[in-house]
């Protein structure tokens, strides 16, 4: 091979060969083959994308570090760093199925317990901490021993509601303001009287409210 004007088994690094001739690689190519531009490896501070250099990693690859060649992330990540597994985020569907980042991992259809799928930007978020699961605007259910009303989490049921079961409380129903179940008012909301366990606008012949409780008339009225 010709180079420098020297006759020579095989050309040197930075060359190619081409019609018996050893012919300088681009300036950014530590080694090529073929052509100028047809690298295999990258001067210091660029990196190999299948046969070019570039300075950059394209956002869909990852720089291996051993290599210094730009390699492909994995599906479902979008972009990755350190591995083709290790993402950093998530293509948002894949194959029909969506897919949700958190810490590294993409997760499909739903994010784990505790987070939410914010399909905005197909981001794991947290739920408030008095949540167990949650979206993006309340309470899907409670840690044990709280429990669920109108998508809040409580440790017992608020005024206005009762304990329907072991998780979650309902609202009493009008015209109770207060109840200890759907049937049995303790208070009652305003123009109304308690009489017994049930909420009345007028109190019965014989009965007279008194601070919205239907009391007994005296026997000699």
């Amino acid at each position: 091979m010709l180079w420098n004007k020297t006759c020579i088994a095989s050309c040197p690094l930075a060359t190619y060969q081409s019609a018996g001739q050893c012919l300088n690689c681009s300036n950014i190519c530590k080694n090529c083959f073929g052509s100028s531009t047809n690298c295999s490896e990258c001067v210091n501070g660029y990196f190999l994308l299948n046969s070019t250099c570039v300075s950059v990693c394209p956002t869909n690859n990852y720089l291996d570090n051993n290599t210094s060649k730009c390699l492909l992330c994995s599906s479902p990540c979008s972009t990755c760093y350190g591995s083709n597994t290790n993402c950093t985020s998530c293509l948002p569907i894949v194959d029909g199925v969506s897919y949700f980042y958190l810490l590294n991992q993409c997760y499909p259809q739903q994010c784990p317990i505790t987070y939410y799928s914010a399909v905005t930007n197909n981001n794991c978020l947290f739920c408030p901490t008095s949540c167990y699961s949650c979206n993006s605007s309340a309470c899907l259910s409670c840690p044990s021993g709280n429990y669920l009303y109108k998508g809040v989490c409580f440790a017992s049921c608020p005024n206005g509601s009762y304990t329907l079961d072991s998780s979650n409380c309902a609202q009493c129903i009008a015209p109770c303001s207060l109840c200890s179940s759907q049937s049995i008012c303790s208070t009652c909301i305003t123009s109304y009287s308690l009489f017994n366990t049930s909420c009345i606008s007028e109190c019965p012949a014989g009965y007279y409210s008194n601070a919205s409780i239907c009391l007994k008339c005296n026997p000699t009225c």
